[in-house]
């Protein structure tokens, strides 16, 4: 499960790496993933700002959440800041 979770982070981070510093809905994120990886357009379920945030977790959380490796700074429900 670790390999899988880290596989979702690795390809997230190459997906919205392009918006560094600017605002994402969750909506924008998964479009910026599935645009990235075409072929994976069914992980999408598995992808949420949230379990890769800095200051917010969710029951199943990547190891990145809640560490200076997170991918998102959670600004508001369903909005995050790239940090990437």
């Amino acid at each position: 499960m670790i390999n899988k979770v880290s596989e979702f982070h690795n390809r997230l981070v190459i997906a919205v790496a392009p918006f560094h510093g600017e605002e994402l809905s969750q909506a924008q994120i998964l479009k910026a993933y599935a645009e990235a990886f075409p072929n994976c357009k069914d992980n999408l379920k598995w992808v949420q700002g949230s379990d890769h945030s800095q200051n917010h977790t969710n029951l199943a959380p990547c190891t990145c959440s809640m560490t200076n490796m997170s991918i998102f700074e959670r600004l508001s429900r369903g909005k995050y800041k790239v940090l990437v």
